[in-house]
């Protein structure tokens, strides 16, 4: 009666570690979705072109959970040779934040007119209980200077690809919940 039980109690034992690492890979790990997140914006999925000008949105680090965004416009000649208006304009602003201060259910976007590639995507991220918690600093601040002064932020994706969009919400709202991001209790 003894052995009875202990040979299933054995196979479980033995069998759920194995049953959760199979569930472990077929899900992302927090890096491997930041990674994807990083080399599809750096792809040209964070990039659109009104005119002359192209703006730009990068993951350019990121550490376990807190994440570096970046920012950038700048202009550049047309493809015929029309030289650009402004070459020396450029703006570019840093934005530093933790997933786990992210709100995983206060997310948005909107996919953008597919056919127009002037008008960008865009993917709107809040804080939770609509604290401070995004640090935003400009080139001429240090990072002594910089402190949490926003709580959205407005990231601006190509629309050319609107399947996209859809897949990189999901990649973020996948890395806030990795991360512990709550839904804000306000």
């Amino acid at each position: 009666m003894k052995m009875r039980w202990t040979i299933p109690a054995l196979v479980f034992a033995v069998g759920l570690p194995a049953f959760a690492q199979s569930q472990h890979r077929d899900s992302p790990t927090l890096k491997e979705t930041l990674r994807w997140m990083q080399t599809s914006l750096e792809s040209g999925a964070g990039d659109y072109t009104p005119g002359h000008e192209v703006r730009s949105t990068r993951l350019e680090d990121f550490v376990g959970c807190k994440v570096h965004f970046v920012y950038s416009d700048h202009e550049e000649a047309y493809a015929n040779g029309e030289p650009a208006p402004e070459p020396n304009k450029a703006y570019h602003v840093d934005y530093f934040f933790s997933l786990s201060d992210i709100d995983p259910a206060n997310l948005s976007f909107s996919k953008g007119p597919k056919d127009r590639v002037d008008v960008p995507a865009f993917f709107i991220i809040r804080t939770r209980n609509d604290e401070k918690k995004i640090t935003t600093r400009l080139p001429q601040e240090s990072e002594a200077d910089s402190k949490p002064e926003d709580t959205s932020l407005i990231l601006t994706l190509d629309a050319f690809d609107q399947e996209y969009v859809a897949r990189f919400a999901k990649a973020f709202k996948h890395a806030v919940e990795a991360c512990g991001g709550k839904p804000s209790t306000f």
